[in-house]
């Protein structure tokens, strides 16, 4: 019967520790990179391109919404309406919208946009004539390439670290 310190030096020194810290190094290295580029609009920061927002189009019959960028809103700001008459919902198969918080002058709306490659997160004030960005973030794929070497370096310290233990609980059981 193998011991309890035994077992835990095998696991530590087996050969998945090292793919598993580096899947963990890239995960959440990616997600650190995502918030360490996230933009706060309100203290000064342009938000990422991809930035969009939902309206309903005033010159349209159809009462539908849909999502354009600031670009666009810029270009012609009193041809759409900005309040939103639902809580939650979707635009097409790729973009979820969430109103956080809601009076009757103002909402707050999160919108998160899905392609192919990334995932932008785009938060703004909307009032019945105007809307002010106030967050962006942006989950790109690309951004693994950027840690790939962090995660390298993850982990190979924790596989010395696994070493260590295993040497440090082998000799203390052999000195038992």
């Amino acid at each position: 019967m193998v011991g309890k310190h035994k077992l835990i030096a095998i696991l530590l020194s087996a050969n998945f520790i090292f793919p598993v810290s580096c899947s963990f190094g890239l995960y959440s290295g990616v997600h650190i990179l995502s918030a360490c580029d996230a933009r706060d609009i309100q203290s000064g920061e342009m938000p990422h391109p991809g930035f969009s927002i939902i309206v309903k189009d005033s010159s349209k019959k159809a009462n539908k919404l849909e999502t354009i960028t600031l670009k666009e809103q810029k270009a012609n700001p009193n041809r759409y309406q900005y309040l939103l008459t639902n809580m939650s919902g979707t635009i097409g198969n790729n973009k979820n919208y969430k109103v956080e918080s809601s009076t009757n002058d103002y909402q707050i709306i999160e919108l998160h946009c899905y392609t192919d490659d990334m995932l932008i997160v785009s938060k703004y004030l909307a009032k019945a004539s105007v809307i002010s960005p106030l967050y962006s973030k942006i989950m790109y794929h690309g951004y693994m390439f950027n840690v790939f070497p962090y995660a390298i370096v993850f982990a190979i310290f924790i596989m010395f670290l696994a070493k260590s233990l295993k040497r440090k609980l082998l000799n203390k059981h052999i000195g038992d």
